[in-house]
């Protein structure tokens, strides 16, 4: 089996942003445009399906990878690299210098290098609570709201924005936890009521190093208690 070059086309002059999505109940609810936004729908439209459950899309100068059984939202910048698939293995290929090839995907697990080749979220946003990542022009895209879009449709950008009617809520509270599954896009209220219950079954004390502590997991909802 050869090396397939893999070719994400670029809808973002053929798909314009909806104007309307709707919500859980049908009802058509207006999507405010921004930059961010547009960003998203781009992201969204230019998905390609690998293999499995692996995933490519692109903006511009990066593509992203994403497997919905895992948590990282992993990333390459395409003046720099080419991709290819052999099999269900994935590779970076360096466009200046052909002959360096990296394999990036192996037997279910993505190989992530730091500033270079595949990389994964740096930066940190919410008041350090999520991964996120700058595109370009200071529009910061949160990891758990772009996987959620690419996992479960348009319906995810109504939880995008200071507009947003829905948020994307953890299941399992672990805001580093952004398998698909353990995402959901809720009511605003929803997802208040989830982070209170989640904080109502923590254990308040814990022991550490034969000291009792407060939980310093609860320093993460500290917006609750404010």
């Amino acid at each position: 089996m050869v090396l397939s070059l893999v070719v994400v086309p670029d809808k973002t002059e053929i798909s314009k942003l909806p104007e309307f999505v709707n919500n859980y109940e049908g009802v058509p609810i207006p999507v405010i445009p921004n930059s961010k936004m547009e960003v998203s729908w781009q992201l969204l439209v230019n998905t390609v399906h690998l293999f499995d459950q692996v995933y490519v899309t692109r903006y511009k100068n990066y593509s992203f990878l994403y497997d919905r059984n895992q948590s990282p939202l992993t990333r390459f910048n395409n003046n720099k690299f080419d991709l290819y698939i052999k099999g269900k293995t994935l590779y970076l290929r360096n466009k200046n210098h052909p002959e360096e090839l990296r394999k990036v995907y192996l037997d279910g697990e993505f190989i992530i290098t730091k500033k270079n080749w595949l990389m994964q979220s740096g930066q940190r946003a919410g008041n350090g609570r999520y991964k996120c990542f700058t595109l370009f022009k200071n529009i910061i895209i949160r990891d758990h709201q772009l996987i959620a879009l690419l996992a479960y449709g348009e319906i995810a950008l109504l939880a995008i924005g200071v507009d947003r009617v829905y948020e994307v809520n953890h299941i399992d509270g672990n805001h580093e936890n952004n398998i698909s599954s353990n995402l959901e896009v809720v009511t605003i209220d929803a997802n208040r009521e989830h982070k209170n219950r989640y904080v109502r079954e923590i254990n308040l004390l814990v022991c550490r190093k034969g000291e009792i502590i407060i939980n310093p997991v609860l320093s993460k909802y500290s917006e609750i208690f404010a």
